[in-house]
C-alpha cells in the first residue's frame, strides 16, 4: 500500500502545524500522514524541518499504541533529508489555500501522484485549466478524486461536457419538466455497455469517466442524469436498489419537480437505463418513456418483486412513528426522504429531540409537512399532460435535428402506446371515449382526434412547413 501525505485545512483547535498518522498494516512504511494547515508558506517551511515533524508525531495520541508511534517515528528518522521522499501520493483537500502555490513551492511534490480532493463546480473549469497549463510538464501526475482518481486533463474534458450541456439546456427557455425530458433524451441516447471483468468497474459508473468513455451501466446513466438535473436547478437524488435475487442491484433517479406551466408539483422516478437506446444509429428509444416521471406506486408496480423497496409508504409510516416516539434513530432513518420539501429537516428534528422546545407542537408541525411530502410521491401525470409535454420538447429537438427526432402525430401515438400513458379525463365527441378506466387502447383515429382538439396536429404541420421553407431559403442562399 502506498504512503499518503494528506494536506487538509486546519480544523478549529489545531496548532499552526499539526500532524497525525493513520497506520496501515504491519509495514512501518505504509501510513497516512495528515497535515492540518492554513498557510501554504508555513507548510513548505515545516515539511523541510524533520525535527518539528517528529515532535508532532511524538506528541500525538496513538490511543496508547506505543508500537505504532515507534514504527512511524523510526520511518521518519530513517528517511532522507527530504521528508516527501517517504510518500508516493500527496492528497490535497485544502479549500482555503492556493493549490498552485502548494505545487510550485514545496520541493519534489511535482514528482508525486497529486490527488486533488476538493469540491469542484463547473465554475472552476477555467481555474483548473489554468492549473493544468501552468504545470503542463507534470500533468500526468495530477489527478482529481472521484470514485477513482481521474487525470486532470480527462476531468477537464468531462467538466466541459457538463458545462456545455448545461448552457445549451438553459438557453432553450424550457420549463422544469421540459428540461427533465430534454435531459432524459440526451442521457439515454447511448447503448448500455458493461466493462469486461478485467477492467476497473468505475469506468462504467463514475460520472466523469462515463462522460468521456465508451462504457456505461445503470449507475453511469443515473449519475449523468442526476448531475444535469441539479445543474439546471432541479432537486434530485440517485436511488440505489438492492436486488432480491443474486443479480446485481440497480440505480435510478428521483426528482422533485414544480412546474407551474403543466400544473406539476411532485416527486417522480426516472430510469434512463431501462429507456436507453438498444442499437447504434437508431432513434427507436425516442418512442418510449416507460420509465419517465413515474410515481412511487407506478415504479413499484413495474418493478414487481425485483427489488427491496426503500421508498415505500411504509418508510414514511416508520419515520412518523419515530417522531411520535421521540426516537434518536429518526435522524438517520429520515435522511433519505426529508430532502424533498424541508431543507432544514434534520436540523429541526435534532432540535426538537434534544432541546426544551414544546415537543408535541413541533412534532405535529413536522408530521403535517411529512404528510404533504408523502402525498407528492403519488401524483400521477395524465397522458394529456405527457402528450403536450412531448410536443413542446420534441418541437425544440426537431428544429435542432429533424432527421433524428420523430415529430408526427403517428410518432406520438406510438410513443403513447409504448409508454403506458393513461388519460385522466374522458373526452366525449364524435364517438371518442378515452379514459384511464377503459382497459382498451385508443385507436390511432381516436388519438389523432384528441390531439387535434388541442391544436397539436396543426402545430406539428406548422413546424414541418417552417423547416421546409428554411431548406428552400438555404438552397437559394447557396445558389447565389
Amino acid at each position: 500500500m502506498s504512503n499518503i501525505l494528506w494536506l487538509r485545512d486546519k480544523i478549529d483547535g489545531d496548532k499552526n502545524f499539526y500532524a497525525t498518522t493513520r497506520y496501515f498494516g504491519e509495514n512501518p512504511l505504509s501510513f497516512w500522514f495528515i497535515v492540518g494547515i492554513d498557510d501554504e508558506h508555513l507548510l513548505a517551511n515545516q515539511l523541510s524541518k524533520k525535527d518539528e515533524l517528529l515532535s508532532s508525531i511524538e506528541n500525538y495520541d496513538f490511543s496508547n499504541d506505543e508500537s505504532k508511534r515507534c514504527r512511524v517515528i523510526n520511518a521518519i528518522k530513517n528517511s532522507s533529508d527530504e521528508f516527501l521522499d517517504l510518500f508516493d501520493i500527496v492528497e490535497v483537500s485544502c479549500v482555503s489555500i492556493d493549490l498552485e502555490k502548494i505545487i510550485k513551492e514545496i520541493p519534489n511534490i511535482q514528482d508525486k501522484k497529486i490527488i486533488i480532493d476538493i469540491p469542484i463546480e463547473i465554475s472552476d473549469y477555467d481555474k483548473l485549466k489554468q492549473l493544468l497549463e501552468q504545470f503542463e510538464e507534470y500533468k500526468d501526475n495530477i489527478f482529481i478524486k472521484s470514485e477513482k482518481p481521474i487525470p486532470i486533463s480527462d476531468f477537464l474534458i468531462a467538466l466541459k461536457v457538463i458545462s456545455e450541456a448545461k448552457d445549451k439546456i438553459l438557453s432553450l427557455d424550457l420549463s422544469p419538466m421540459e428540461m427533465a425530458m430534454y435531459i432524459y433524451d440526451m442521457v439515454r441516447n447511448r447503448l448500455y455497455n458493461m466493462e469486461s471483468e478485467e477492467d476497473d468497474h468505475t469506468i462504467s459508473r463514475d460520472l466523469y469517466q462515463v462522460l468521456i468513455g465508451e462504457y456505461i451501466v445503470c449507475s453511469g446513466f443515473a449519475n449523468i442524469f442526476n448531475k444535469l438535473l441539479n445543474e439546471v436547478g432541479i432537486k434530485s437524488q440517485i436511488v440505489n436498489l438492492n436486488s432480491k435475487d443474486k443479480t446485481p442491484g440497480h440505480a435510478r433517479v428521483y426528482a422533485y419537480i414544480y412546474d407551474e406551466k403543466y400544473g406539476i408539483d411532485g416527486a417522480y422516478y426516472f430510469d434512463p437505463t431501462w429507456d436507453c437506446k438498444n442499437e447504434n444509429n437508431s432513434n427507436e428509444f425516442l418512442s418510449r418513456y416507460k420509465y419517465f416521471a413515474l410515481t412511487r406506486d407506478e415504479i413499484i408496480k413495474l418493478d414487481g418483486d425485483m427489488f427491496y423497496c426503500r421508498y415505500s409508504k411504509k418508510s414514511y409510516e416508520n419515520i412518523k412513528k419515530l417522531i411520535k416516539e421521540k426516537s434518536w434513530v429518526l435522524s438517520s432513518s429520515g435522511a433519505l426522504l426529508l430532502w424533498l420539501g424541508i431543507d432544514d429537516a434534520l436540523e429541526r428534528i435534532n432540535r426538537i429531540l434534544y432541546s426544551d422546545v414544546d415537543y408535541q407542537n413541533a412534532a405535529d408541525e413536522l408530521l403535517r409537512e411529512l404528510d404533504d411530502i408523502e402525498e407528492k410521491f403519488n401524483r400521477p401525470i395524465p397522458a394529456e399532460t405527457f402528450v403536450t409535454l412531448l410536443n413542446n420538447v420534441r418541437k425544440v429537438q426537431f428544429y435542432e435535428n429533424p432527421e433524428f427526432y420523430p415529430y408526427t402525430l403517428y410518432d406520438f401515438y406510438i410513443t403513447f402506446c409504448n409508454s403506458n400513458w393513461c388519460f385522466q379525463h374522458e373526452n366525449q365527441g364524435d364517438g371518442i371515449s378515452i379514459n384511464s378506466s377503459n382497459p382498451s387502447m385508443p385507436s390511432m383515429t381516436q388519438f389523432i382526434e384528441f390531439a387535434n382538439e388541442g391544436d397539436i396536429g396543426k402545430e406539428i404541420e406548422g413546424v414541418h412547413l417552417t423547416k421546409v421553407l428554411q431548406k428552400v431559403r438555404d438552397k437559394k442562399s447557396q445558389a447565389i
